[in-house]
């Protein structure tokens, strides 16, 4: 649904990431940020990436239209979303999104809350008690 609403408005926007390995700074239309391979239901979008590998994958689109999304498709059900020309890709631990402009973060579908945004991957820090079995 976010995709559709950035198709429908057509507008890029400036965005200061800044990850593990230094700062991106450009015009964007769309950035996703993913912990595993399935992002809406589809699992092509960064098959590289599993639950437990401790980083967050980030997609930039950097151009968004009719043309753009016709030869990306194809790209994302082959998995190949990363190898895209309008598509800047990395892998991070910690994240932080700046904007001048006023933009809501999406969290799994919901809106969460506006820019600036900071994450951080916390591996091991999830702690499950599990009952013994007693049967």
């Amino acid at each position: 649904m976010e995709g559709t609403r950035v198709f429908r408005n057509h507008t890029p926007f400036s965005l200061t990431l800044t990850h593990d390995e230094g700062v991106w700074e450009g015009d964007v239309y769309l950035a996703l940020v993913a912990l595993t391979n399935s992002v809406g239901g589809i699992e092509s979008l960064a098959p590289q990436a599993e639950i437990h590998d401790g980083c967050f994958h980030v997609f930039i689109v950097k151009q968004f239209g009719i043309t753009n999304v016709a030869q990306m498709i194809p790209e994302l059900l082959q998995g190949n979303l990363s190898h895209h020309q309008d598509i800047e890709y990395f892998t991070t631990t910690t994240l932080q999104a700046h904007t001048d402009e006023k933009h809501i973060v999406n969290i799994d579908g919901d809106e969460g809350r506006p820019l600036p945004f900071s994450a951080a991957v916390l591996p091991h820090e999830l702690r499950m008690f599990v009952p013994p079995d007693d049967r």
